[in-house]
C-alpha cells in the first residue's frame, strides 16, 4: 500500500513553537477519545490546537456523542475532521502536527503512525498494543500513552532517528526486495 511506503515530505513551518497541535485518534472506531482529551484538560496551556479524524468508523452515533462532550476547557482549540481528505491533502495535514496519540489496544492507523515518525513526530501508544511493541522491537522510540505524565516531544535526536529507522524498514526498495523475496522462493 503506497501510504506505507517512506516519503521525504516537505512539512509545513510551525506557527506556534511553544504550544502543541495534538492529533487524537485516527477515526470514530476507537471510542476511547474523551479518555485522551480528559488526559489533555491537564496540558491546556501547552495546547494550540486538538484534532480528531472522525470522518469514518462512526456507528451508535459515537460522534454525536463525542461532538456533544468535549471538556469545556478545550472547546475552542478542538477541531473535528467530519470528511475524508485527499491523500496530499491529509499529509499536510498530518504535517502540522506536533504529537499524536492513539490510545488503542489493537494494531490501527499504522499508515498515519508511519506517515508522522517519518516527519519526526512524537506519538503515544498504549504500550500492551502489538502497534507499540512493534515499534520498540525495531527501535522506534514511542511514548507509553498509558503513563502520560507529561505533555512533551520527543528532542530532534531522537525524532531524527526515529524517521531513519522508518526510512530504511519502509523504504519503495525495501519493500521491492522483500516481495521478490517472498514471490521467488521455491515452495
Amino acid at each position: 500500500y503506497p501510504g506505507d511506503i517512506y516519503k521525504e515530505r516537505v512539512l509545513l513551518p510551525k506557527k506556534n513553537i511553544n504550544k502543541y497541535c495534538i492529533q487524537v485518534g485516527n477515526s470514530a472506531e476507537e471510542r476511547n477519545h474523551l479518555e485522551v482529551l480528559k488526559k489533555l484538560v491537564f496540558y491546556e496551556e501547552k495546547i494550540d490546537s486538538v484534532y480528531c479524524p472522525l470522518s469514518y468508523g462512526d456507528s451508535d452515533n459515537y460522534r454525536e456523542e463525542l461532538l456533544s462532550n468535549i471538556p469545556d476547557i478545550l472547546k475552542d482549540k478542538f477541531h473535528p475532521l467530519l470528511q475524508i481528505l485527499p491523500f496530499e491533502e491529509y499529509m499536510e495535514f498530518l504535517s502540522k502536527i506536533d504529537i499524536a496519540v492513539f490510545p488503542f489496544k489493537r494494531q490501527q492507523a499504522f499508515g498515519n503512525i508511519l506517515a508522522l515518525i517519518s516527519m519526526k513526530k512524537t506519538i503515544y501508544l498504549d504500550e500492551n498494543s502489538l502497534t507499540y511493541k512493534y515499534f520498540k522491537r525495531i527501535g522506534v522510540q514511542i511514548k507509553p500513552y498509558n503513563i502520560f505524565e507529561n505533555l512533551e516531544v520527543f528532542n530532534d535526536d531522537i525524532l531524527e532517528e526515529n524517521k531513519n529507522i522508518i526510512k530504511e524498514r519502509f523504504s519503495e526498495d525495501k519493500l521491492i526486495k522483500d516481495l521478490k523475496k517472498i514471490f521467488n522462493e521455491k515452495i
